[in-house]
């Protein structure tokens, strides 16, 4: 085996697995479609720059989910957080993905419109869920 697995990996619950497993594959994803979607974005270094570190800070939560670092939680809940809301209004507009979303977005009146992204509520809510759970990889959050 070229990379052997450290032993808490081969005991991390299957659900913790998938987690990391779909935290880093995100992140490389993000930084592929970063980099793929920069020439169409309206001010493109703002655009790469702001994504690249979002795409970073999830291959290093990944990372540290795996080595079984307290904090991955904690952050892996911000990672989606930040990709949970979207607002475009004529004086502010966030909208943060990295490549997989499920965006429901709802228009209003004044030209104003507001999104959801369920996928990124939905792993922040399981991962929220893991840090709680009794078969925690993670000792010091059980």
């Amino acid at each position: 085996m070229l990379f052997p697995l450290p032993e808490q990996t081969l005991a991390m619950p299957r659900q913790d697995k998938i987690i990391l497993g779909i935290l880093f594959f995100q992140s490389v994803w993000g930084v592929l479609s970063t980099l793929l979607l920069a020439p169409q974005s309206a001010n493109p270094a703002l655009f790469v720059d702001l994504n690249l570190v979002i795409a970073c800070v999830g291959m290093i939560v990944a990372l540290s989910w795996w080595k079984r670092n307290p904090w991955a939680h904690a952050i892996a809940m911000v990672f989606y957080g930040i990709q949970a809301v979207h607002v475009f209004t004529p004086a502010f507009k966030w909208s943060v993905t990295l490549g997989i979303n499920a965006i429901v977005l709802f228009k209003l009146h004044n030209g104003e419109t507001y999104g959801i992204n369920f996928f990124a509520l939905v792993m922040l809510f399981w991962v929220a869920v893991r840090l709680h759970a009794a078969d925690s990889h993670i000792p010091s959050v059980r």
